[in-house]
């Protein structure tokens, strides 16, 4: 077993217990969203998955099923369309303050435990830690659609 994959599984659970929502209800939380509209929501967070397309390949659903399901966000005001500069065909999806919020308020994670796990680092550790924390995400987000990440060489 390489030190990597021991360190992040030694590692990873002692962030999650000393991070993890208590799932009370919190005071002043907008109106509940279901887990599939907290799965939406964080894979339009990220900037690969910008479009229906996509986004209906990386969770295996067809395109009608997304296209639903995002004109349903958008009602609520959690997403934001519109249409491609290059391409009026083309849809590009985008977060709105709203959409943020529900993810901070559905995620098993408690934003103020996190934030104060980020506070005990000095600047350029919290950015390392984010952005190493990014790279695990986006490496795990190729693998489950069965690629490789593109952006950097392997090592």
């Amino acid at each position: 077993m390489s030190d990597d994959l021991f360190s992040i599984l030694r590692d990873y659970p002692q962030i999650y217990l000393a991070c993890h929502s208590s799932h009370r209800a919190r005071k002043g939380k907008t109106a509940a969203i279901t887990a599939r509209d907290a799965t939406f929501l964080a894979h339009i967070a990220d900037d690969g998955f910008t479009t229906p397309g996509a986004l209906a390949r990386h969770l295996s659903l067809s395109r009608s099923t997304v296209s639903e399901e995002l004109k349903r966000l958008r009602a609520l005001g959690l997403v934001a369309m519109e249409g491609a500069a290059d391409d009026g065909r083309r849809v590009r999806i985008e977060l709105s303050d709203a959409g943020r919020e529900a993810i901070v308020g559905s995620s098993v994670l408690d934003a103020d435990r996190v934030r104060a796990v980020l506070g005990q680092l000095r600047p350029a550790e919290r950015k390392a830690a984010v952005k190493g924390l990014r790279l695990l995400a986006q490496a795990a987000r190729a693998l489950a659609d069965g690629g490789t990440r593109k952006t950097e060489a392997k090592r």
